[in-house]
């Protein structure tokens, strides 16, 4: 006796749940106009998506994608470009720099109060990246 395969066949729609996990940033202005764009009405797929503030193990945690920032990337993951290269500025309000000089280098910050972000998944406080030219500057500010 004999089997033979058939192949299933497949439609122009897909179904089922997809579940992603990202930043809030990520959600609101990576995944939230994609997913507004005409083509999402032809889904039939559920989409889950859920906000961390730390880096879960994407596959161990059973999602179906993350979204990250590339130097985020286990070494195990694919990557896919779904967004452009963004950009993050530093900033101070007026009543903060009226009794403060202004930074001119990054390294100047570090006298100044600044916000920090702690990941527990990174070991500790973030430091505030920036770059000079193709090199990263990384400056460990003083937090309020």
């Amino acid at each position: 006796m004999s089997s033979v395969f058939t192949p299933p066949t497949f439609s122009s729609t897909r179904a089922g749940t997809v579940s992603i996990i990202c930043s809030e940033y990520a959600a609101d202005a990576v995944l939230s106009p994609k997913l507004d764009r005409p083509y999402a009405t032809i889904l039939t797929s559920k989409v889950e998506i859920f906000i961390e503030h730390s880096f879960s193990d994407i596959a161990a945690d059973w999602f179906d994608a993350g979204v990250r920032l590339g130097e985020s990337l286990e070494k195990d993951m694919v990557p896919v470009r779904i967004a452009a290269d963004g950009w993050v500025i530093a900033v101070a309000s007026p009543a903060y720099l009226a009794s403060r000089p202004a930074p001119d280098t990054p390294q100047d910050l570090v006298a100044h109060t600044c916000i920090k972000l702690r990941l527990a998944t990174r070991g500790g406080v973030y430091p505030w990246e920036f770059k000079k030219g193709d090199h990263p500057v990384n400056v460990r500010v003083e937090g309020s």
